[in-house]
C-alpha cells in the first residue's frame, strides 16, 4: 500500500526527525495546496476532492508516513507507559493543532475540514 511504506532498517528516533525536517517545506507545500491533510489515524492522507499526487509527492508522503509510524513505535517500545498515551489519534490530535489555515484536518468522526484562522 502506497501510505504503509516502510522506513529503512536501522534508522534512529533521530535519523527519522532528520528526514522529517528535510521533508517539512516539501510536506507543507503538499497542505496548503489541499493535496494532502493529517488524517485521524496521525498520518497524511488525501481528502475528498484533492488533487492527485504526481509520483514524486506520492513518495514524500509515503515517506513522511512511514517516519511518523516508525517513530510511534518507537517511542512506545521505549516505554510501555507511553503505549497508552501515545497513539495515532492523539498524534493526529497534535499534528491537527500545528496546521496552518486553509490546510485539511480529518476530525475523530472521520468529517474533513479546512482549518480557520486561529484554530484548526
Amino acid at each position: 500500500s502506497p501510505l504503509g511504506a516502510e522506513p529503512k532498517a536501522g534508522k534512529t528516533l533521530w535519523s527519522i526527525y532528520q528526514d522529517r525536517i528535510e521533508r517539512a517545506d516539501l510536506v507543507a507545500g503538499l497542505k496548503s495546496a489541499g493535496k494532502v491533510g493529517e488524517s485521524r489515524e496521525g498520518i497524511l492522507k488525501a481528502p475528498p476532492g484533492a488533487p492527485t499526487l504526481k509520483e514524486d509527492e506520492a513518495s514524500w508522503v509515503d515517506e513522511e508516513n512511514a517516519g511518523r509510524r516508525e517513530i510511534l513505535r518507537l517511542l512506545t517500545e521505549r516505554d510501555d507507559a507511553l503505549t497508552v498515551r501515545i497513539s495515532g489519534p492523539s498524534f493526529a490530535s497534535v499534528r491537527a493543532r500545528l496546521t496552518e489555515p486553509g490546510e485539511w484536518v480529518q476530525t475523530p468522526s472521520g468529517r474533513w475540514k479546512m482549518t480557520s484562522k486561529g484554530a484548526p
